[in-house]
This record gives structure tokens, sequence and C-alpha cells, in this order.
């Protein structure tokens, strides 16, 4: 009976695969590597590392290129042009997102970062943006200072703890500003939860990983089968999201007039501005709202600060500027603020280079077609995933010369310069609605830093200086391997400024 069920669904498959390859077009795909019947490109396409692919294959292609994956049509999108013209101007047909039946089954194809693009996608960004809008982050920067100086404080104290102190900083720094409540270690049970469910989702997006995003149908199989293993994890993640969405909301819903409740936050924001009524499905999008501040940032968010360590390790001129440009403000009376980035042009270089050097998400996230187009002369199907590749992108040669060398005085301190990286928060209606939340936590981190602490490689037992290999995660979340380094405080005042 197993035997006669998978070999009908296995049927069904290759009728599909053949059919596809059977439609007929007016215009022509774009082009793309040579494709294997059934297989396309599969055989060609790494899991890892995909942006480093689609840079070579745009030497061979061109900026726009066509590949079959089993069936899926994929377009990458090698240049900023294509991708404003297809993702931004085209947006109305463009800002779907592609879910796979792992992400179904999960119950993870309704969170913000997948959902359809609707009423309650556009309700959910509507609370983000309003509360993390450029007029509006600005009565986050407290959170963002404190948590930053926390941080260097326990960076200080135990230097080789510096990866996953990163890790619950950046963490306690979103909850703080969402649900107003401060985990204290990284045993708490909220953000444990919070954590793993992120783990969960980085897991599911693995190419390949699950049989069934390849045969849906085997979604149906009895439990009692072999190789039916994924529904018992599909459980489990299920259950565990539901925790974290639900968990953290109802502590800040419990706690909503209690003075252990940190102000501002995102849900308190968004309650008083709804006049404190809420519908149940109001509810739902708030808590889903606040969820995916933490889902979809804190990966990027340690991505982008693991690159700047490393990068002043590399480049320790680029470290002793940035510290002179923030001592000749602050004099060294004081620790620098978020509010005092129009004064620090230098610094604020070295965090956009940062962002351009190593974009957290390299290949962005996908985007799925609602329905066939004619772009740039060639027809891209519906139901095609549409990728920007922003690794490449922010390596143009011709917009960013001597693209592969870190180097923030490429921007001449000139903002118009620095908000080209911008498109590395993504593009059209899906990009990120929290990026002025995240560029503000982000520069309070380095900035701080740099005021009060020197990054020192590390120098083993025989007084040999070692710096570490630039060597990245090929994943949809890319950030630099944990490395040694030494941190050491500046001085003795600027250690008291930091105080206990």
């Amino acid at each position: 009976m197993q035997e006669i069920i998978l070999a009908s669904i296995l049927g069904l498959v290759v009728l599909r695969l053949l059919f596809h390859t059977a439609k007929k077009r007016r215009e022509p795909l774009p082009p793309g590597p040579p494709k294997l019947p059934l297989l396309g490109n599969a055989h060609q396409t790494p899991k890892t590392h995909l942006w480093l692919k689609f840079a070579e294959w745009g030497k061979i292609y061109g900026d726009i290129i066509h590949l079959r994956l089993l069936g899926t049509d994929l377009i990458v999108l090698n240049s900023h042009k294509l991708a404003s013209d297809l993702l931004d101007k085209r947006a109305s047909i463009s800002s779907d997102r592609p879910v796979t039946e792992m992400y179904r089954i999960c119950g993870y194809d309704d969170t913000f970062l997948l959902m359809p693009y609707g009423e309650s996608f556009r309700t959910q960004r509507r609370y983000m943006a309003t509360e993390f809008s450029p007029q509006a982050v600005f009565r986050y920067h407290k959170h963002h200072e404190n948590e930053a100086r926390s941080l260097a404080r326990n960076i200080l104290r135990d230097p080789e703890s510096i990866w996953p102190e990163l890790r619950v900083s950046f963490a306690r720094m979103i909850y703080l500003t969402t649900y107003g409540y401060r985990p204290e270690t990284v045993e708490d049970h909220l953000l444990k939860t919070s954590i793993s469910t992120v783990q969960s989702f980085v897991d599911l997006s693995k190419p390949g990983k699950y049989l069934v995003d390849l045969i849906p149908l085997l979604r149906y199989m009895p439990r009692w089968m072999p190789g039916t293993g994924f529904l018992h994890t599909a459980d489990y993640y299920r259950n565990m999201r539901a925790r974290a969405l639900w968990g953290p909301y109802r502590w800040w819903k419990d706690h909503i007039d209690s003075p252990d409740l940190i102000r501002p936050n995102l849900c308190t924001g968004v309650f008083e501005k709804s006049g404190g009524k809420m519908s149940e499905e109001d509810e739902y999008h708030l808590a889903s709202t606040a969820f995916i501040a933490l889902s979809g940032g804190l990966d990027s968010i340690y991505s982008t600060v693991v690159t700047f360590f490393l990068n002043m390790l590399l480049h320790p001129e680029i470290q002793r500027k940035a510290q002179a440009e923030i001592d000749a403000l602050t004099r060294q009376r004081r620790l620098p603020t978020v509010a005092d980035r129009p004064q620090l042009p230098y610094t604020r270089s070295v965090l956009t280079e940062v962002l351009r050097w190593a974009p957290p998400g390299p290949t962005g996230f996908p985007h799925f077609m609602r329905e066939d187009d004619i772009f740039n002369g060639y027809f891209i199907p519906k139901n095609s995933i549409v990728m920007a590749n922003l690794w490449n992108i922010m390596r143009d040669p011709v917009v960013y010369p001597d693209p592969h060398t870190f180097n923030p005085e490429r921007y001449g301190g000139d903002d118009n310069e620095m908000n080209k990286v911008n498109n590395a928060f993504g593009y059209g209606r899906r990009s990120c609605p929290g990026q002025y939340f995240a560029h503000s936590g982000i520069f309070a981190v380095i900035s701080t830093v740099l005021a009060t602490c020197d990054i020192l490689p590390f120098v083993d037992e025989a007084g040999n200086t070692q710096l570490p290999d630039v060597e990245y995660s090929g994943g949809f979340i890319s950030a630099q391997k944990p490395f040694t380094l030494r941190v050491k405080p500046r001085s003795a005042h600027l250690l008291e400024i930091l105080g206990d």
C-alpha cells in the first residue's frame, strides 16, 4: 500500500513538471544556464552561498536570470535598476511571498514575513511602521543606548562571551521596545522560546531539507508510515511558535497597568492609539507584529554587528578614525547618543559600509509573482519566485568603485550616497518596516563600543597576532563565523563613565 501511495504521488509530480515544461509563451524567458528535463537547474544550484553563484551566472547571462528548480521558476535580479523596476514599480503583482509546504504545516504561513500582500499584511505593517517610523523611533533611543552600554560593560568584563552576549543583548533590546519587558538572563523562558522559534524559522528555510516541500501531498500520509517524521517536527514547531507569539504578549497585557512595564513600547503604543479597545482580530495582529520584530530582526542585527567587529579588527586605522571623531564631539566627557548621529558622519559611514560590504540577507527575502508579466522584454510566469541579489547589487563597481574593499571613505560623509545602501533592507512593499529601529539600535552599539573599547586581534601564547579569516555562513541570513579577539577599555576614565 505504501509503495502504491508513493508511486501515485511521484507520478503526479512528474506530470506537473512535464506540463510546466510544455507550456508555450509568446515572449522568451530570461536567459539562464541550460536546463535538464524535470530537474531544470537543480543539479547546478548550490544549497549554500547562492548569491555567489547568482553573481557568477550574472557575468554570463546578464542582470536578469531565469532558473527552473524542479518545476518552480526562479527569477534572479542582479542589478539595482531591475530590482527596483520589478519590485518597487510593479509592487502590485510582485509583493507576495513564496511559502513552502512545511511552513504551511507549521502554521508559519500567516506570519508577517510570509503572509500574502493583503489587508492583514497592511494592518501589521501599519502597526510597525507607525511605531518605528523615522518620526517615532526616537522614543526608543534611550532603550537602545542603555542596552548598548550594558553590552559594552559585559564584553569588557568577559570578552570571550562576546558572541552569545551580542545575541542576548539585541534580543533584550527588541523585547524592551516591543513588550516593555526586559529579560535578565539568557535562561529567561520567554526569551528562550522566542530565540528557538527564530531558529526553527531558519531551519524551515533550508532548501531540500524537507521532502514535503517538493511533494506537498506527503503531508496527508498516515503518521505511522515511515518518512513522516516531518509531521512530528511540524507539531513541535507549531506549538513552540504559539508560545513565542502569545507568551510575551500575555505578559504585556497582564502588566499594562503595572510599574514593571517599561515604557515606551510597541504594544502599548498601538493599544493607546486604538483608544484602549481592540477586537480579537486586532489583538492577533498586534501579537503577530510584536513577534515579527524579534523573529525578523534578531539574526540580521546580530550579523551586522559581527561584521562591524570583524572589520574593526581588519582595519585598525578605520577604528581609530571613528574613535577620534567621537572623541572630538564628546571630549571623552560623556558617551555618544543616537541623537549625535548628524555630528558623526564618519561613524555613520562605517555603519553604512558594514551593511554594504556584507548585507545580512545577501539574496533578500524572496518575492512571489501573483500574475504573469512581461518585464524588460521577457516573460515572467505567474508563481515565479523573484530574488534580488543584494550582495551583487551592493558590489556593483559602477556605483561602488573597488567594491570588495571595506572603505567608509567612499561616501564622503554624504547622506545621499549612504542612502543608496538602504536597499540592504529590501525592495518594494516587503522592505523591512523596522529598518529605522535597526539603524538606531546598531548605531547605539557601534558608537558606544568605539567610544569605550579598543577592539584588538587575538595574541597566542607565542606572542603571534592572529587575524580571523573572512568566512560567512551560507544560509538565508549570512553571518561571519565566530572568531577570537580581545576587547579592552580605552581608558580608566571612559570605563568610569560607562559605569556599572
